[in-house]
């Protein structure tokens, strides 16, 4: 049993985060450092983390103003850890991720926020599964087959079996009993067009999609727009334009370079005859809408996408207008972002006053999100739903249980202005 003296909180989501104990000069005790590493994905032409790593910065001060009000010895540290996406081909040992998880852990950071995309986590959590105690909290990996128990993987959003059946509502609102997938080829890429697929009932097609980065030929993407051509031009012909859509199991870059391609081999004149649908993978993503020419075929063929979103809340309408100050960065899943930098700083703090002896944050951090086990120093409570997230639970494999809503985005605009909206919100760019 934990004492009630132990805390609920909130994982700080895709980064990473130990415990180190240093007395530091001129304190008046002796200050516990919570060290957090961010597993920050830096590619500025591609899909980049650097909203993400804003909301950890503010997670952070926030933390620790929080702690020094109740005058505390616990303060979060945080450290930056750049990672690049992985290099097709090469076995997890050898990419980029595991390399810098491998060698932070070697220098004592046992807890990892992140990384944000399926690929990287699973291959990140190849190396942190050999450990007895080091975690890793993503804030955005949906990839279904990374539900797994008694792992060193914790999620602060569903996994994609969550979504498929909200975009397949919409898809049927529609009409679109005929759905060709454009998907990136990659664990989350086959993950969520599986999950689509399994409930599916009409008919469908498939174009595999090799992601941004990877070596491929100048006439790649014009190749593969040809081939979506054909797609649409054969159900269309079939069944109707009207009872045909295209599913973007993409990230931004992805979808960039598709459009684009389309634009200029004439592809896009058949495309648009059908409507576009996305997934979180793109939703909210300020570069599609940035991007002139493809911001209005994406409008033209009316692109929807879901992606998780809990409700609003004090916390998270105060961390929106904090954002609201930096343009050009993405900031979808920052509440899963700001919510995960606490839960991890609060476990190792109940891993630190814990009574039962060799307790491990790993098997705390579920009764920590929970709000079972407490702790004195936090102002927020669990139980009452503090948190951008509000009240919220891990389920048995370690990813998000509750709340389960998800949020329908819209490109929209029109003579070079374009944005992101909802049925909740305002425009988004």
């Amino acid at each position: 049993m934990l004492r009630k003296k132990n805390v609920i909180a909130l994982l700080g989501a895709a980064f990473a985060v130990s415990l180190v104990f240093s007395a530091q000069p001129g304190d008046a005790f002796a200050q516990q450092t919570i060290k957090i590493g961010g597993l920050i994905l830096d590619d500025p032409s591609n899909f980049n983390d650097l909203g993400r790593e804003k909301v950890i910065e503010y997670a952070v001060s926030n933390f620790n103003a929080e702690q020094a009000a109740l005058n505390t010895e616990y303060r979060i540290e945080y450290i930056r850890i750049p990672v690049m996406f992985n290099t097709a081909g090469l076995p997890h040992e050898q990419q980029d991720v595991y390399k810098k998880v491998s060698n932070a852990y070697s220098n004592g950071i046992k807890y990892f926020v992140g990384p944000s995309p399926s690929s990287l986590a699973l291959t990140a959590k190849t190396f942190t599964d050999t450990t007895r105690d080091a975690i890793l909290v993503s804030p955005s990996s949906t990839a279904p087959s990374l539900a797994t128990a008694n792992d060193s993987l914790f999620r602060l959003t569903h996994d994609d079996t969550a979504q498929a059946p909200e975009l397949i509502n919409i898809t049927e609102r529609d009409g679109k009993e005929h759905l060709i997938f454009v998907q990136r080829e990659d664990v989350w890429g086959e993950g969520l067009y599986k999950a689509i697929s399994s409930i599916h009932q009409g008919g469908e097609a498939r174009v595999v999609m090799k992601p941004a980065g990877s070596a491929v030929p100048a006439s790649y993407y014009s190749d593969v727009a040809v081939q979506l051509k054909g797609e649409v031009e054969r159900l269309a012909s079939q069944y109707g334009a009207n009872s045909v859509g295209v599913v973007l199991i993409l990230f931004d870059s992805d979808t960039i370079n598709l459009v684009e391609a389309a634009l200029g081999n004439g592809a896009d004149n058949v495309l648009s005859s059908v409507s576009w649908y996305g997934t979180d993978g793109i939703a909210g993503n300020s570069n599609l809408v940035r991007n002139a020419p493809v911001a209005d075929f994406l409008s033209t063929v009316r692109l929807v996408s879901t992606i998780f979103q809990a409700s609003e809340n004090p916390t998270s309408l105060e961390l929106a207008r904090h954002v609201e100050q930096f343009s050009g960065f993405d900031f979808a899943y920052r509440n899963s972002v700001y919510d995960a930098t606490y839960l991890l700083a609060d476990t190792v703090i109940v891993e630190k006053e814990s009574d039962v002896a060799d307790i491990l944050a790993r098997e705390l951090i579920l009764s920590v999100a929970g709000g079972s086990a407490e702790h004195p120093h936090h102002h927020a409570s669990r139980n009452l739903g503090d948190g951008a997230l509000g009240a919220y639970t891990l389920n048995a494999a370690g990813d998000l249980s509750e709340p389960r809503s998800y949020a329908v985005l819209r490109v929209v605009g029109a003579d070079g202005s374009y944005g992101w909206t909802s049925s909740s919100a305002g425009i988004c760019r």
